[in-house]
């Protein structure tokens, strides 16, 4: 990181603070301070690059407003919720006026001010949005699309976190379509993990069981035991077999839980530090 730091320094220094190839080495800078969880480092700079790109492009510039969505989520990782909704806020009026509702930058963010919602245990107002994102994407990208499967799998979530009904009939197409759901790329393999959590809500364990396994080999072949994703489907394993134990009593499924939790538990401890929320989802496995 510190080698990242003097590369921005000279950058700066040589092709001025607004030159793209010094915002693009900002951008990367910022993000690997993100995924290392120096969130706090982070902001300040997506803050200082949504400065210099809104006075170069203008508010309404898509690039604009995807810095403005990194800010927001460098609010929500600090759990300063309120500012990262203020943002979204701001974020989406300017996207409807410019682009439309359907737009997939539109959609991008709203569904993000859906999980600040959800982070705020506004569940209600989260699976609502939700769902309106969820339409969106079904009529720009059809049922199938990894995208529309998130959204339809959060909507299940989010609706049965808060009591209401939910059934597979809001989602024409999707609960039919796990089977297509058969992409090794991330996108197809977060479309498969949140498919999983929908089905487990649905109460259909053996289904969820059946793709969080499929999308913990996938992982495992494309990208290695310890791959963040990898330990995200492992820990999603971990959730439903537990659920399957309740529903069936089954000791051996329950021992398999424990295991897996422990190791993703000592993963994340090694890669994302002691305290970063990764590690404390794990813990409570």
């Amino acid at each position: 990181m510190v080698q990242f730091h003097d590369i921005v320094t000279v950058t700066k220094e040589f092709l001025g603070s607004q030159h793209p190839d010094t915002l693009l080495i900002i951008a990367n800078y910022a993000a690997c301070l993100a995924s290392s969880g120096s969130w706090v480092e982070a902001k300040t700079l997506f803050e200082e690059l949504l400065e210099i790109i809104t006075r170069c492009n203008g508010p309404k510039h898509v690039d604009t407003i995807v810095t403005r969505s990194e800010v927001a989520e460098s609010f929500r990782r600090q759990r300063l919720y309120s500012k990262a909704e203020k943002m979204h806020l701001e974020t989406l009026k300017i996207c409807q006026e410019e682009f439309g509702p359907h737009y997939p930058t539109t959609l991008a963010v709203m569904s993000n001010l859906a999980m600040i919602y959800y982070w705020q245990l506004k569940e209600e107002q989260a699976a609502d949005l939700m769902y309106r994102v969820y339409l969106g994407e079904a009529e720009a990208l059809g049922q199938s699309h990894d995208d529309t499967v998130c959204s339809a799998g959060w909507v299940v979530c989010l609706r049965r976190y808060y009591g209401a009904d939910c059934s597979p009939d809001m989602f024409p197409g999707v609960f039919d379509s796990r089977k297509r759901v058969e992409g090794t790329d991330r996108d197809s393999i977060e479309a498969k993990l949140t498919l999983a959590a929908a089905y487990k809500r649905l109460e259909h364990v053996d289904e969820a069981l059946e793709i969080v396994q499929g999308a913990v080999r996938a992982c495992k072949r494309r990208f290695g035991d310890t791959d963040l994703l990898t330990l995200k489907a492992w820990t999603r394993l971990a959730d439903i077999l537990h659920t399957a134990f309740l529903n069936s009593a089954s000791s051996s499924q329950l021992e398999r839980a424990k295991d897996i939790a422990t190791f993703v538990f000592e993963e994340y401890r090694k890669i994302q530090g002691e305290y970063h929320e990764d590690t404390a989802e794990a813990e409570t496995l």
